[in-house]
């Protein structure tokens, strides 16, 4: 299934997700964090659903699991780990980002010491010709 199909199925589903804050639709999964310690996250989200898809395999007598709940449940993860692989590719963009400013950063105050010192390699007579051309 595209990913375009699993976010027009679960908006068609009406699908929410259950977190320590409430039922979140799948707008408000974007605002959650990768991880947090204490708190919610989408790791800590997509771990609890393929936990309930696991247990949906155990056999019981007295609970009733449908069909239904299987297909919407594998919905919900395939969405979470969607959305975590998004996040953890705009994650690394930002510090690949970082990385590149930082080496211009470093390489332009090289290239100023360097400058710096190809003038202090100048004679006497060639610093005071340019002074005298400013």
């Amino acid at each position: 299934m595209s990913n375009s199909d699993l976010y027009k199925q679960a908006s068609r589903l009406k699908l929410r997700f259950a977190s320590t804050k409430g039922y979140l639709s799948v707008e408000q999964l974007w605002d959650i964090p990768l991880t947090n310690p204490s708190g919610l996250c989408l790791d800590r989200m997509a771990r609890n659903v393929k936990i309930a898809l696991e247990d949906i395999g155990e056999v019981s007598f007295v609970e009733e699991v449908t069909s239904e709940d299987k297909v919407e449940n594998e919905l919900r993860l395939e969405i979470l780990k969607d959305i975590i692989a998004v996040k953890l590719a705009e994650r690394k963009a930002r510090q690949d980002e970082r990385a590149k400013a930082q080496e211009k950063q470093r390489l332009l105050e090289i290239l100023a010491k360097k400058k710096d010192s190809a003038l202090e390699e100048l004679s006497v007579e060639e610093i005071q010709k340019r002074i005298e051309a400013l």
